[in-house]
Parts: C-alpha cells; structure tokens; sequence
C-alpha cells in the first residue's frame, strides 16, 4: 500500500536515536516485525530508504520507525524534517515476523537492530500472547539502549517477556 502523509510527530529517543510517527491509514495492516519505505524530498529531489516498524500493530492511531542518525544524505533530511512535512511511504514488506506462532523464542540485537524487535514485544504484551520471549539487546554504552523504558515496561506488563541488558562500556559509579 502506497500513501502519501505528513509527520504526525518526531520522537527523540536518546542523543543520536529518533522516532517518526505518522497518521496510521485504517486499511494499513501489518505484521510486528515488517518494514516500510519511506520517500522524503530534499529540495526537487526525492529521497527514499527502509525501515522496520517500531510500532505495532496494536496501535492504530499511529505507525512508527525509528532511525539511528548519521552523515548520510537521508539521515541528514529525516533529522531537519519537522511535524507536518510531507511522507510517502510503501508498505508492509518482510516476512521477518512473529505473532506467537512458538511457545518460546529468543531475540538477539544490537543498536538499532532492536526496531523490529519493540514491534514483536508490544504485539505480545497488548495481545497477551502466553509465549515466553528472551529479548538479549546490546549497545554500547546504557545511553545507548533505544527503548530502554518501553521496553521495562512491557516487561512488568507480560511476565512472560524476559529482557537481558548488555553493554560494552558499562558506567561505574
């Protein structure tokens, strides 16, 4: 499904990370951990890239991605565009999904790899899914942990989401 939008609202979500909300069309379905592409303008240039949900299906008001910035041309544009700017995005794509289809999974990610992730954990915690999922997610440093909050919180909500911090450079105090 291809539609054009606006930016419904830009989410910082640590020094370096954000998030990017945008109206979610009702006829819009997708599976927790597909992704989208997204086609911004750069003065009477169009600029294109992919991105996996850190949204869930769950939530109908909105769909979401979020994005690591860096020097590239379309991080640069995404980082100066602001709430009402123009959007076209293409989606769902993948099949790098789950739903509860087995009783136990492990989640293994890194960075900024934890999108499609947060979108698989918050299907399970809205939907109650009974599968027990192991989330293991390395950064850096614990600044680093995108969703971190979200994350604990999903956990107190599904007792069957077990959550394994790691970082490299751990702060001691």
């Amino acid at each position: 499904m291809k539609f054009e939008t606006k930016f419904q609202e830009i989410i910082p979500r640590t020094h370096d990370v954000a998030s990017f909300r945008f109206p979610r069309p009702a006829e819009l379905d997708y599976k927790p951990g597909q992704f989208l592409f997204i086609t911004l303008k750069q003065g009477d240039k169009e600029l294109s890239k992919h991105f996996s949900f850190s949204s869930s299906p769950t939530e109908k008001d909105h769909i979401e991605f979020t994005k690591k910035f860096t020097d590239h041309e379309f991080s640069l544009a995404l980082k100066a565009s602001e709430v009402g700017d123009w959007a076209r995005i293409d989606a769902p794509y993948g099949q790098f999904t789950f739903e509860g289809e087995y009783p136990k999974i492990a989640l293994l990610c890194g960075g900024i790899g934890i999108t499609p992730f947060i979108s698989i954990c918050k299907n399970a915690a809205d939907k109650g899914l009974t599968c027990k999922i192991t989330l293991f997610y390395g950064c850096r440093t614990e600044n680093d942990l995108v969703f971190r909050k979200e994350l604990e919180e999903l956990a107190e909500k599904n007792s069957n989401l077990k959550l394994v911090f790691m970082v490299n450079e751990a702060t001691t105090h």
